[in-house]
């Protein structure tokens, strides 16, 4: 009998003594018509006793995306001839011993290996327990490219008890230029014009006599460039020092929260993918990596780090809608305790932020 289990915390955990009943049986009865249990014999195994650490942050890269496990991967490109702009299906499979169900394909948008690609976007085909199946959809900008490079994806490898990287094998293809590329030519003879755009006038008509205004000498528009210049700066630092910086990333982040967690609850279609937006919203809100919260009591966070207060129900409220989260994605049974609806996760995320998260 062999279960899988997936820690979202650390903690210790006890599990106890394993045992099994069984008999020894005889034939009894003409022909073996009947049976008998005639003695019963108990074996036992050893306690066990399991201690989840942390993940170390040393050594921990900057693109990790929060995979964990011994994992494999293989790629497969459709069609691999094809025209400069045509639209090539990368499918990517993670296998092995793995969180395949929480972790995020890497976005090779963002790789310099794919300047020669056009990345028009990805989409998830399969996630669970075994396997992380994503498909990207991109295209050659140049017949110059003659392969598909690696993919790579960090992970936490427990048997190194270190980061590593996995990667797929490069991808030969065939990009064909453009047979009719397009292009403007000219059409006629010339004649219905009598100016091109060579002859274009600089200066509009004005009247005979009438003396042109003199432009602008250098000094005045160095002048009027530091005015704006120091308005900016002057409007831009008081923002600042009223709201704090509104351009930084984390700042931007927090403000979409709320309407992020919106997307990814109508995307979701299991109490993980729910669970799991919840708590990137959370860790929007305080300005944190998505992997924060994991395993952090909402209570006490809450009341210790915002204007919530002592006692507040909101807190209260969000710990039991994680719980509850928590028991539909990992329970190996049904129970009455169904998980929150979107809604209503949704009504507590706002009011959260009303409250001061």
């Amino acid at each position: 009998l062999r279960r899988v289990f997936l820690p979202t915390r650390p903690l210790s955990i006890d599990l106890p003594q394993p045992f099994l009943e069984f008999g020894q049986h005889e034939q009894r009865g003409f022909l073996g018509t009947s049976r008998g249990k005639r003695e019963t014999y108990f074996v036992s195994g050893d306690a066990v006793s399991i201690e989840v650490v942390p993940l170390p942050t040393e050594g921990r890269p900057l693109d990790y995306t929060g995979a964990i496990g011994t994992m494999a991967v293989a790629a497969d490109a459709e069609p691999r001839d094809v025209d400069v702009g045509d639209s090539i299906k990368l499918a990517v499979t993670y296998t092995g011993d793995g969180n395949h169900q929480f972790y995020d394909a890497p976005d090779i948008s963002r790789d310099d290996a794919f300047d020669g690609f056009r990345v028009f976007g990805r989409a998830t085909k399969t996630k669970n327990l075994s396997r992380h199946e994503v498909v990207y959809d991109l295209a050659p900008l140049s017949d110059s490219v003659s392969e598909i490079p690696p993919i790579r994806l960090s992970a936490y490898d427990p048997v190194e008890k270190a980061y590593v990287e996995v990667a797929t094998e490069r991808i030969p293809i065939r990009v064909r230029p453009l047979e009719s590329p397009v292009s403007l030519t000219a059409e006629g003879d010339g004649t219905a014009f009598a100016n091109d755009i060579r002859d274009v006038v600089a200066e509009l008509p004005g009247n005979p006599g009438e003396k042109a205004a003199a432009p602008p000498g250098p000094v005045a528009l160095a002048l009027l460039g530091g005015g704006v210049l120091f308005f900016w700066l002057a409007l831009r630092t008081e923002v600042r020092r009223r709201r704090g910086d509104p351009d930084a990333p984390l700042e931007r982040r927090r403000r979409r929260a709320l309407k992020a967690l919106g997307k990814e609850l109508g995307r979701a279609s299991e109490p993980s993918e729910e669970l799991r937006a919840l708590l990137r919203f959370l860790a929007a809100r305080t300005r944190e990596s998505d992997w924060a919260w994991v395993g952090r009591d909402p209570v006490e966070h809450l009341e210790a780090h915002t204007e919530l207060g002592d006692g507040a129900q909101g807190s209260r409220d969000l710990a039991q809608a994680i719980a509850r989260l928590e028991r539909a994605t990992y329970a190996t049974r049904k129970n009455g305790d169904a998980h929150p609806k979107q809604g209503e996760i949704l009504e507590l995320a706002g009011r959260l932020v009303r409250g001061g998260l």
